[in-house]
């Protein structure tokens, strides 16, 4: 929201990273930007950072792949994902149990600072 005249602290900085089911890894190589520009893409709707977005800001330049599947809610995309369907853009605090339990891992080491943040007004 607008909260320009409050005071506010800033509570988390999130980052958009790249996973996916060690399964899914197992079967498609998936290790340079070029992979994942053309790997199946998961995706959750109604965020500013897309694909496009997250590819240009590592400085990929190329042919980028459409998603595969565009999901209403993380969660959804995250089960996907978990599932071998492709690889998910998402912000890590979406994915920290699943990254803790193995059922995903990060695509390499690459992240993206989230547009928006939690904050305390």
């Amino acid at each position: 929201g607008d909260w320009q005249s409050e005071q506010a602290v800033q509570l988390t900085q999130e980052n958009w990273i790249v996973v996916a089911s060690p399964g899914f890894l197992n079967l498609n190589s998936v290790i340079h930007l070029t992979d994942i520009a053309l790997a199946p893409k998961l995706c959750t709707g109604g965020y500013h950072e897309s694909w496009q977005a997250w590819l240009r800001f590592q400085g990929y330049k190329g042919k980028v792949s459409k998603p595969i599947a565009e999901f209403e809610h993380s969660l959804l995309a995250i089960q996907a994902a978990v599932n071998q369907l492709g690889i998910l853009l998402v912000r890590d605090f979406l994915v920290e149990d699943e990254l803790q339990q193995g059922l995903l891992v990060p695509i390499g080491g690459w992240s993206m600072p989230s547009a928006s943040a939690h904050h305390m007004v």
